[in-house]
């Protein structure tokens, strides 16, 4: 199990850079395409036709893309106030429950991404020259994502749970009294 969890591991920080880099893409161009458009609208008096509807596809894409890092990294806000207080044992179990939950749930836009894709079919945008199937593109990848960086997490977790266990029952055969030999008792 180790080695498979290494390999996904590595897979999921490989996927974890390339997403960053995606998004960062991703970032720059609806950023110089909301400038471009606040230029051509005080400076030309004219709009972009096609700029709030590319903009809003960029956004789709950057909300679906950019948590996966945040997965990636378990550095999305959490209220654990509550399992904070309790023994490490029950944090792992709840992590190993949530990470469970969050590649099910990758699952789901997986399925759901896909589903809409083919419905759109060869549908364009309204005033953007693209068939809408590429600007939902990101749901199901984010879903990918989602998989295999709750996968890992999952993973990491049972080993550290694993790890927490075996120790713990390990320091409770040394601390047992150790019994004594027969007839040494007395002397």
């Amino acid at each position: 199990m180790d080695r498979v969890a290494s390999r996904l591991q590595r897979v999921a920080t490989v996927l974890n850079y390339a997403t960053i880099g995606v998004t960062d893409i991703v970032l720059v161009a609806a950023t110089v395409l909301a400038f471009a458009g606040i230029v051509v609208r005080f400076g030309f008096n004219d709009s972009l036709p096609w700029g709030q509807e590319l903009g809003a596809y960029l956004l789709v894409a950057l909300t679906f893309l950019g948590m996966a890092p945040g997965l990636h990294d378990r550095s999305h806000p959490a209220i654990d106030v509550a399992i904070r207080r309790c023994p490490r044992w029950v944090q792992l179990t709840a992590s190993t429950l949530i990470s469970s939950i969050t590649a099910i749930l990758g699952g789901i836009l997986i399925m759901t991404g896909v589903t809409a894709i083919a419905m759109l079919g060869d549908e364009s945008a309204a005033s953007f020259p693209m068939p809408l199937r590429y600007a939902y593109v990101a749901i199901p990848i984010a879903g990918v994502l989602f998989v295999v960086h709750g996968l890992t997490n999952s993973l990491e977790d049972i080993r550290s749970l694993t790890s927490l266990l075996s120790g713990a029952r390990d320091s409770a055969r040394a601390s047992a009294p150790s019994p004594t030999p027969s007839g040494t008792a007395g002397r």
